[in-house]
This record gives structure tokens, C-alpha cells and sequence, in this order.
């Protein structure tokens, strides 16, 4: 920050890491990428700002992370927020989820309500079939999808959802509510990758894919090499899953791919081999046992039969 005073730069950072309650790190970043920051005057500028992001429903604990994501915040016309803050209301949002969002994606604070925001919820409603009353849910759990070109990333990406995954127009909706985030997967890099090593490596069909996909959406956001090949490894040498019969069980339970190996399948599969009764072919016959939570539902439930005497068929 050239040309500002010691004593007031030191004020400012202060401010900063004081009352806002950035880390010195993030203040040094911030004033290496964005040196003008540091010469906005705290009483007249950095504060009130900071006030307003507080009154449209920004954590105080998450106002340092807006201003660090997008430092323009603090010089955008008031105009400007009250139009974005008034969009996001009128799809329904209340203050707290849209200061969330605002925390998670700041940048929206700089996209022109008209220019931007409605045309992306117009696409919404009328390509994607969502509800206009559930919008400002789905925005909720993904605000980021706000920011995305229409014609470039939302348009290819659904067409590759209907066409590629043969997703039936009327099943849009509930499969985006389901996981808003596949709009967020790039088609070359996430989707397609994931599609064709399901078919070629466990021989799912590419009507199998669609099933498990709307069955379970959160699938197009694994990574093939640290998520799948590692699950398909477990179901054959753990649980001993012929791989002629990997389709099956995959196709049937897509979820199972979704869980953790060593908190979640390896505890699971111990426990109901060795304390449970189940042998191996069991679990492979029904994989949705792996599904059940160990504390809340498998464990009880055996202590429950051993307590009444009931043995295992």
C-alpha cells in the first residue's frame, strides 16, 4: 500500500485481523494480490461495508472470508447488493441461507440481477424442469451454479445429462435437487471418464449407467482413480466379489461406490463377518447391508437378536 502512512496502514490491519478477524497470512495476501485494499479508509469504507454484509445475513465469522474471495465487495454501489439480496429473496430464500451462499461465493454479490442471475433461474425452470419454488433451495446447497455461462457450461453439460446419460426429461428435476452439484461436472474431465470406466471395467450397460445415476447422481463426482478402482479393488479381494457378478451388485447399490473404504465398507464388513454372523456370500447376495450405519442400525440390531436368543438364519 504506497503512499499511506504507517500508523494508518497499521490501523487497517488491525481492523483486519482484530475486529474482522482475518489471519495476518490472509491479510498479507490480500494486500499482495490487491494492493488498493489497504488504502480504503476503515471508518468510511472497510467498516460499513463489513456492517452491510452482516445485515444481508453474512456471518460475522465469514465476512473476512467474502472480502479475501472477492475484495471488489467493498466497492460495489449499495445498488448493486440490495438488487442481488432482493433476487435471492424473491425465489423464496430467507437471510441466513442467502448469507451462506454469499459466504460460499462471494462473487455472486457482483453479478447484475438481470444481466445474470435471471437468466441462469429462467434456465433453471425451464431447461433443467426445477420448480421455481425450489430454486432458492437448490441455490442453497450450490450457489456456485449462479456463476456459470449459460451457452458454454450449463447448456453442454445438460445436454450431456439428457443425451449421453439418457436422463428422462421428467426425472431432471428430481435428480438436480438431488445433487445441484452435477451441473458443477466438467463432461470431458468428470462425467465421461467416470460413464465409461463403470461400463468398460464392470461391464454395467449404458442403460444400467442411467439407472444408477439417477438412483444415485453424487456417482458423476467420483474420481476414478481415488474413488472407484479403490472401492472395485475392496469388493473383490475383501469381499470376495466374483467379477462376473461386480455389474450386478454395483448396478443394484450404486451408493456402495460413494463410501469410505476405511470408515465406512472395511469396520462394516469386519463387524458383520465377525461379530454378526454373516458370511461374505451374504453381504455380496444383499450389499445393501453395507449401506446401514454400524452404531445406529447393524450393531443394535445384532446385539438385539444375540440378547433374545434368535439365531441367524
Amino acid at each position: 500500500a504506497e503512499g499511506v502512512p504507517a500508523d494508518v496502514l497499521r490501523e487497517r490491519v488491525y481492523y483486519l485481523s482484530g475486529e474482522v478477524g482475518l489471519s495476518h497470512n490472509k491479510v498479507l495476501g490480500l494486500a499482495i494480490a490487491h494492493p488498493s485494499f489497504l488504502q480504503l479508509d476503515v471508518d468510511t469504507e472497510l467498516r460499513p461495508r463489513v456492517t452491510t454484509l452482516q445485515e444481508i445475513g453474512v456471518p460475522s465469522n465469514k465476512v473476512g472470508k467474502v472480502l479475501v474471495g472477492f475484495p471488489g465487495v467493498v466497492q460495489l454501489p449499495p445498488e448493486r447488493i440490495e438488487e442481488t439480496v432482493a433476487f435471492m429473496e424473491s425465489l423464496g430464500m430467507q437471510p441466513l441461507a442467502i448469507g451462506k451462499c454469499l459466504a460460499q461465493h462471494p462473487q455472486l454479490l457482483g453479478l447484475d440481477a438481470r444481466a445474470n442471475l435471471r437468466p441462469t433461474v429462467d434456465f433453471l425452470t425451464k431447461e433443467c424442469r426445477i420448480p421455481r419454488e425450489k430454486v432458492g433451495g437448490l441455490i442453497s446447497s450450490f450457489p456456485t451454479v449462479l456463476a456459470y455461462s449459460i451457452e458454454t457450461t450449463l447448456k453442454p453439460r445438460l445436454a450431456y445429462i439428457r443425451n449421453g446419460l439418457n436422463v428422462p426429461q421428467h426425472r431432471l428435476s428430481c435428480l438436480l435437487l438431488k445433487f445441484p452439484q452435477l451441473l458443477g461436472l466438467a463432461v470431458e474431465t468428470n462425467m465421461q471418464p467416470t460413464v465409461a470406466f463403470i461400463m468398460r471395467e464392470l461391464g454395467v450397460s449404458e442403460g444400467g449407467v442411467s439407472k444408477m445415476v439417477q438412483q444415485h447422481p453424487q456417482l458423476l463426482g467420483l474420481s476414478v482413480e481415488a474413488n472407484l478402482k479403490p472401492k472395485i479393488c475392496f469388493l473383490i479381494e475383501d469381499l470376495g466379489v466374483p467379477r462376473d457378478r461386480l455389474a450386478k451388485i454395483v448396478a443394484s447399490f450404486p451408493t456402495l461406490l460413494s463410501l469410505s473404504i476405511e470408515s465406512n465398507l472395511r469396520p462394516k464388513l469386519e463387524y458383520l463377518v465377525g461379530e454378526g454372523g454373516f458370511s461374505r456370500e451374504d453381504i455380496i447376495k444383499a450389499p445393501n447391508l453395507l449401506g446401514y450405519s454400524l452404531d445406529r442400525r447393524i450393531r443394535p440390531r445384532v446385539e438385539y437378536v444375540r440378547e433374545h436368543g434368535i439365531e441367524m438364519a
